[in-house]
């Protein structure tokens, strides 16, 4: 698997596996905005020329904020995700930030288990952040937290 630095091209394929993952998936326009900010930064995993997953960042100061991770349902629980995560990480705090932090549903015990393994702490709730009714975990892992766990 190889991961880089999404383009443009990659949008319909990053879309396809949105529309996967996401109750109310972006759309081509809304990628093609994120894309064209220097203030967000995109990443696509890639096996055999297919993309398969992809995680976006919005960069604020020193800290990162993860937009969005999926990936493609037909590689779903082979650790794809988590791998694709502990790179962006790793180019995160590279690169200088601090912290990371990201929303989850509450229920989504999947992903809220695979940011535990990395790392991510459970630090407050918004309420009824999703279409109005359920709740999203705010996750953070911070660079310390990182390197002692990395080292």
């Amino acid at each position: 698997m190889e991961i880089r630095e999404m383009k443009g091209t990659d949008i319909d394929a990053v879309v396809a596996i949105e529309e996967q993952n996401f109750r109310d998936p972006w759309t081509p326009t809304i990628f093609k905005d994120e894309l064209s900010q220097s203030s967000r930064t995109y990443y696509v995993a890639e096996m055999n020329g297919r993309v398969i997953g992809y995680m976006g960042m919005i960069w604020i100061l020193d800290e990162g904020h993860i937009t969005n991770v999926a990936v493609d349902t037909a590689f779903h629980g082979h650790g794809y995700g988590r791998e694709l995560m502990k790179v962006v990480a790793d180019l995160a705090f590279e690169k200088g930030m601090k912290s990371l932090t990201l929303e989850v549903r509450a229920s989504n015990k999947r992903a809220i288990h695979v940011y535990e393994q990395l790392g991510f702490v459970n630090e407050g709730v918004r309420p009824k952040y999703y279409e109005g009714k359920e709740d999203a975990y705010i996750m953070w892992l911070y660079k310390e937290d990182w390197d002692a766990r990395n080292a």
